[in-house]
Formats: C-alpha cells, sequence, structure tokens
C-alpha cells in the first residue's frame, strides 16, 4: 500500500503486466481465434486501467477534503477545546480507575465502541476491497518505565526503531498512518508518515509491580486490581491529549508502555520435546487502550528485545485493532503468525515469524478499529 497516487501507479503497472501477459497468452491460440483473445485482453486491460482513474480520483477528492477537516479540528483541539474535553473525559474515566468494578465497565464500553466503529466503517470497508483507499490515522502515545531508581528499562532510541518499524509496516500493508497524540499534529493523505523520533517518547519512574507484566488471562486478571488501576491512571495522565478520544472511540489512542521483562512459557514442540520462550509483547484486544513490549527477555538470554524483534509494537498494535493470532506454519511471513504450537523448521529449530505482511482481510479489521480512524 502507499498513498492514493503510489496506489494508482502500483496499479497501473499491475493492469500493464496483465496486459503484456494476456497478448502473451493469446500467441498460443490458433490464428482464426486469435482475435477474441486479443479483443478480450485489450477491453479487459481498459476496464482495469479506467477503474483505477476512478477509484483514485475518489480517494484524491476523500483525502483532500479530509484534510481541510482535519486541521480545522487539529487547530481547534490545539488552541484550547482539546485541553478542556480531555480533562472532562479524565474526570469522567476515573470511574475506571476503581478496582473490579471499574475495568468492566470500561471493557463493556470498549467493545461497544468497538462495535459502533465496525459498523460505522461498513462502507470504508467495501471501498477499500474495490481499491479506494483513502489515508487513516492510528495516534500512540510511548512511555518507557523507569525503576525506583530512576533507570529506564530501555534505551529511547531502541524505542524509537520500534516505532518506526510500526510505522513502516502499518503504511506499506494499510494505509494506515502512525502519529503522536500530541497537540498540532497535522496530518494528509498525499504525504508519507513522518518519522518517529525521540520527542514521541517520554520516561516515567513508577513502581517494581509495574516493571513486569504476564499476558492474556493472567493480564486481565491483573488489570481488574490494583496494578491495573495503576495502568489507568498511568495512561490518563502520561497520555493525557487523548482522554476525551479515548472515552468516544474517535480514534482512540493507543498506549505504549515498555517495561522491563514478562512472563515465561514452556512450550512442547512437535517433536515432542519442549523449550522456554517469554513473552515480549502482550494487548487485550478491544478491551484495553494500551500495549506493553518488554525490553529484555532474560528467561532466554535475550538483553536487547526491542532490537531482537522490532516489529514487536506492529504486532501487538494489530492485536489491539482486533487482529488474532495465525498459527499455521505456512503464515510464517505474516505480522500476526505466532508458534502456539511448538512447530518446528528442518532443522528442528523452534518456528519463529520471518516477515510482517498483512492479508486483505486483516487490513480490512485493522481499519476498522476504533483505535483508527480519518479524524
Amino acid at each position: 500500500m502507499a498513498t492514493c497516487i503510489e496506489y494508482h501507479e502500483e496499479r497501473n503497472r499491475e493492469c500493464n503486466n496483465w496486459e503484456n501477459q494476456g497478448y502473451n497468452s493469446c500467441s498460443s491460440w490458433h490464428p482464426w481465434l486469435a482475435w477474441i483473445c486479443i479483443g478480450w485482453t485489450w477491453v479487459s486491460h481498459m476496464v482495469c486501467v479506467g477503474w483505477t482513474w476512478v477509484t483514485t480520483s475518489v480517494c484524491v477528492v476523500w483525502d483532500t477534503a479530509v484534510t481541510v477537516v482535519d486541521a480545522v479540528i487539529v487547530t481547534l483541539e490545539s488552541i484550547g477545546l482539546g485541553w478542556v474535553l480531555n480533562l472532562v473525559a479524565a474526570i469522567i474515566e476515573l470511574i475506571f480507575v476503581i478496582p473490579i468494578i471499574g475495568p468492566i465497565l470500561q471493557w463493556l464500553w470498549n467493545i461497544v465502541l468497538t462495535v459502533v466503529s465496525a459498523i460505522l466503517s461498513v462502507i470504508d470497508i467495501i471501498a477499500y476491497f474495490l481499491g479506494i483507499r483513502p489515508q487513516k490515522k492510528l495516534r500512540v502515545c510511548t512511555v518507557i518505565f523507569a525503576d525506583t531508581n530512576g533507570n529506564p528499562v530501555a534505551a529511547t532510541p531502541d524505542v524509537v526503531n520500534v516505532l518506526n518499524t510500526a510505522i513502516d509496516i502499518y503504511f506499506r500493508e494499510m494505509n494506515v498512518m502512525i502519529i503522536r497524540s500530541a497537540p498540532f499534529q497535522y496530518s494528509t493523505g498525499f504525504l508519507r508518515p513522518p518519522r518517529a523520533d525521540a520527542s514521541w517518547v517520554t520516561t516515567k519512574q513508577v513502581s517494581n509491580d509495574q516493571l513486569t507484566a504476564c499476558c492474556n488471562v493472567c493480564m486481565a486478571g491483573e488489570e481488574l486490581l490494583i496494578k491495573g488501576s495503576g495502568r489507568r491512571l498511568l495512561y490518563m495522565l502520561d497520555c493525557y491529549w487523548g482522554n476525551w478520544r479515548r472515552l468516544l472511540g474517535l480514534g482512540s489512542p493507543v498506549a505504549i508502555f515498555v517495561l522491563r521483562d514478562m512472563n515465561t512459557n514452556a512450550v512442547t514442540l512437535a517433536t515432542g520435546g519442549t523449550t522456554t520462550t517469554q513473552t515480549i509483547g502482550c494487548g487485550l484486544g478491544p478491551l484495553t487502550d494500551f500495549v506493553v513490549i518488554a525490553a529484555t527477555a532474560p528467561a532466554v538470554g535475550i538483553t536487547n528485545a526491542l532490537q531482537n524483534s522490532p516489529d514487536i509494537l506492529a504486532h501487538e498494535l494489530g492485536h489491539i485493532s482486533n487482529l488474532w493470532h495465525l498459527t499455521d506454519a505456512g503464515d510464517v511471513t505474516n505480522l500476526m503468525f505466532e508458534n502456539e504450537n511448538g512447530m518446528v523448521d528442518a532443522t528442528g529449530n523452534f518456528l519463529v515469524r520471518i516477515w510482517t505482511n498483512l492479508f486483505g482481510w486483516q487490513c480490512g479489521i485493522v481499519r476498522m478499529s476504533r483505535h483508527v480512524s480519518y479524524l
């Protein structure tokens, strides 16, 4: 994927390749019948080119309108309205901080917002599969945790690198621009996404219990108790600018917490042996508004998990945008592949993801997420 104009050029190349292949195949036809093949190839090529121009025109018009409206909204937000709306939202969100009751209410509310976002995105998704693919946005707020002595668990350049890896993947695969959740963040579908830098990242000193996390059901259990209340306070305060969007589900920003390490797992291999793996990222899908990524994986001897797996953030953003794991060996090139079945390669090594592709249906699901919006 790319901007509307770049996608137009890509589709034109596909149309031309299709034409060339068609004419080449016509050469094998009987001379008396070859005209049928040639005629069909010419017509299909013209339809392909014509449809490409139509979809590109609609895409450009849509991107133009979004650019103008977004500029107005961002300006109003940044010069005062956003500060008020975020304060009001933060006060309301205090309900979600209450242990047990708060997270359950938040989960239910987030599910409602997710369903509403999916319903409102139906036309957009139909257009996407027809080839009309205007740019959408995904806002993020990134916080590196520091221990009680003030020592950050990760280096800012490593975190910036995983941010830029995610930016590249989401733009390439589905024309989604990842931007910083902050005032005066103007954007347009006619440009490639901005690169992340140190200004995207803040450091926060936290209690020792926040330096680690578990995943899935275990994380859901953490969310119900004091530890989860602490996380919600963290993104309400340190990711303050996203409070009103998070509450209303209009491009809800994703809080990214970089912590020290996560839980280990014992995996039974397909060969009958066992191995130890360590989780280095987690997100609870549509239930929450944050993901965690680990700076280290000491149980498997990895001192810098961010350098070792730079695509981990893109993977976790996929989860919070409603994607699930793919576990078939044939999906090792997919961003959402996870070797949950202990499969091994030809040399007996634990099978791992080797690339970051996404299927078209996965792109559609992400673009329907409440975290991904035009405005």
